[in-house]
Parts: C-alpha cells; structure tokens; sequence
C-alpha cells in the first residue's frame, strides 16, 4: 500500500474517532468524505469504426463499477458531433463503438460528480480510414456427443485493430441469430443444438455500411451423436521388427471418419505380483478410409499376454474406446527374427566388402601390367636406338 493510500486510511479512522467520543446534544457533525476518481480512455479507428473504451478508477486503482460516464466523439473539421451514455462494468471498464465517415476524431469521456467520487474526465484522438474486415471463424475438426457445449469462435480485425460488431451466424444454409464481437474482436457461440450429423457448414457474416464491404468467412465441421469403433490386435512386421498392432476402424453415421486421434494402448494380463510390466501407449490417427493401426515391438512389449484397447479422442466430445482380445507374445521368436535379418546384414556386408577388395585387387593387377607393357616398350625402343649407331 503506497503512502498517498495509507494516508486516505488514517484520515478516515481520525475522523470516525471523533465523530464517536465527540456526541453531544446541543449540536451534530455533517461529514461527508468523497474519493477521488480518474479515467483512463483509448480511441481507435477500426477502419471506419470509431472505438472508444477505458477505465474508471478510485484514488487506490480500483475499478468503479456500474456507474454513468458520457462518451463523446467530435469531428475534426466537420458537423458530427456524438454522444453516448454508457455504464461501467464490474471491473469498471467501459466501451463505445460507432460506425462514422472516414476523418479524424476527437473523443472525450467524462464521469461527472456523484455523493462518493468526485467526476474526472479524459481525451483522445483517432483517425479513420476504410480498412477491409478481416473474419476468422474457428471450428473443431470434429464434435461426437449431445451432453458438451460445441462452442466455435469468432474473430474480425480492420487491419491490426480488433472490431466491436456482431456476425451473423448461417448453419447450414439456415439463419441462427448473431454472435456478438466484444471490444477485442473476440465472440463465441454454442451450436451443439443446430447441427446435423455428418459435415456442417458454417458461416459469419458482418453485414457492409456506407462506408466499407460486408465480409463473410465459412468453415466446415463434421458433428457425430456417436461413433462406432473396432479394435483387433494382430501380429505383423514393421521396419524388420516383429511385434503386434492395435488394429481397426472407425465410421460415422455414414461414413468413415478421417483424421482423428487415436490413443492405442498395449496393457499387459497380469501374471501375478512379480509381473513389473507396464503398458505400452502410441498415437496414431485415422486415414481416408477411417482405419488406423498402433505397432508395439515384442521387444517394448516383452513377452506374455497382452489385451489391446483403441481410444478415440475427438477434438470436441468424449473419448470412445474399443477393446480387443488378448494375445500371447513370443519375445523369444522376435529374438530369432531379428537375429536371421542381423546374419542377413552381416552376410551382404562381407559380400560387398568380398566385392570391393576384388575390385581392389583387379585395380592394381591392371596397373602392374601397364607398368610392365611401358618398360618392355623402353627397353625396345633402347635397343634399336643402339643397333643404328
């Protein structure tokens, strides 16, 4: 607590304390303690959208909540002239936007005085200039169930500056009421209630002025009351290691569903309490045809019997397992595979280093016998040099 707070404090106290020992008939103390109060104000041009918010605050910077401050926008140079009431909200925060010609702005707040706080007033200035809206809508890849909210998100920016305005939401093809756009460009909306299963299609809409273009952004989401899910675990081989997979499909209401997280879980059937082993998880997702498949090697896994699970995990919704039967895993046999395709290797490695001392070998032979070509021809040519002399 600062000194100027501190000091707010204590005069109070002094005061209650005399108003306590100081009773008397003969006459009465009116007092009347008021704050002091202060506002801080930002006005921005989203484009042609004029947005004045701020904070009203008492002497120890806290947010006066729920009380009237006037908002007033001028135009530099021009007849618009501006004015709003609005209240604080309960962090004392307010926000004003209007939609005005492009130009330059001045804006003044006031809080004027009331029985606690003495009235404050601030001022800014902006510019507007048309700016295209720029739309996000923000949607799951995928919604499964009717109990959890669906929530989608919306955003608009003019530029870098976030927009205070409402989109209209289409579902479908259908009108669904609007989603409001707070003071950060920011709205969300429920729509577990307006889907239909399988793809969806989404739309926002901000409608156009007479001073910019409506925008528009759409999105698509598949919505699924449940899923159906199957699970086999099967032996098989993957990069020369022998092992199993989790194995299986997952479908919608009417087809297969692409794309999504599956959690495949390895648990191992206990054989008593001097079984340590633990269960083996891998993440895989499903492909166009909905199917996917978790390998775990004998080796991870480490022999014994082992029961498979597949969990689907939808971005939005609750997960939805399927189980599959337990097997016995050889580790042994995963050892003896891996040690043929280790002879294998070593076999093809000494064959190629086989190959190449040949070819090292033949390399020099060759050199040697043109080596030996070239002197047979000196000593000729020697020998007929003499023989004309």
């Amino acid at each position: 607590m600062g000194r100027k707070e501190a000091g707010i404090i204590l005069i109070r106290a002094c005061v209650a304390i005399i108003l306590l020992f100081c009773q008397t008939t003969a006459f009465a103390w009116d007092v009347q303690i008021v704050g002091e109060s202060r506002l801080t104000v930002a006005a921005v041009g989203a484009g042609t959208i004029a947005q004045v918010s701020g904070t009203l605050k008492d002497e120890i910077d806290r947010g006066v909540a729920h009380r009237a401050v006037q908002v007033m926008i001028v135009g530099v140079g021009s007849p618009i002239n501006i004015e709003r009431s609005v209240l604080t909200d309960a962090r004392g925060a307010f926000a004003v936007s209007e939609e005005l010609p492009p130009g330059r702005y001045n804006a003044e707040v006031i809080f004027k005085d009331d029985p606690h706080l003495r009235g404050a007033s601030a001022r800014s200035e902006m510019s507007l200039v048309p700016t295209p809206l720029n739309l996000q809508l923000i949607v799951p890849s995928l919604a499964v169930g009717v109990k959890q909210p669906i929530l989608v998100y919306g955003r608009a920016k003019a530029g870098t500056i976030p927009v205070q305005n409402s989109g209209f939401i289409t579902i479908n093809g259908v009108p669904h009421g609007k989603m409001t756009l707070d003071a950060s460009g920011r709205g969300t909306m429920d729509v577990r209630k307006l889907l239909i299963p399988g793809t969806n299609r989404l739309k926002m809409e901000v409608p156009g002025s007479a001073y910019r273009d409506a925008a528009e952004v759409s999105e698509e989401f598949r919505w699924e009351e449940t899923l159906t899910v199957s699970a086999t675990l099967e032996e098989g081989l993957k990069r020369l290691s022998r092992g199993y997979t989790i194995t299986g499909v997952v479908l919608g209401s009417s087809s297969p569903v692409e794309g999504v997280r599956v959690q495949t879980v390895f648990f191992p059937v206990s054989e008593g309490p001097e079984d340590t082993r633990q269960p083996v998880t891998v993440f895989t997702q499903t492909d166009s045809n909905g199917r996917f498949g978790g390998f775990a090697s004998d080796i991870r896994l480490g022999g014994g019997m082992w029961r498979g699970v597949a969990r689907v995990i939808p971005p939005v919704g609750v997960p939805i397992e399927a189980e599959a039967a337990p097997v016995a895993v050889m580790q042994a046999n995963s050892q003896n595979i891996l040690n043929f395709f280790g002879g294998l290797v070593l076999l093809f490695g000494l064959g190629f280093m086989s190959y190449r001392g040949v070819l090292v070998v033949a390399g020099k032979w060759r050199e040697w016998q043109r080596g030996r070509l070239k002197r047979r021809q000196r000593e000729q040519a020697f020998d007929v040099e003499v023989s004309i002399i």
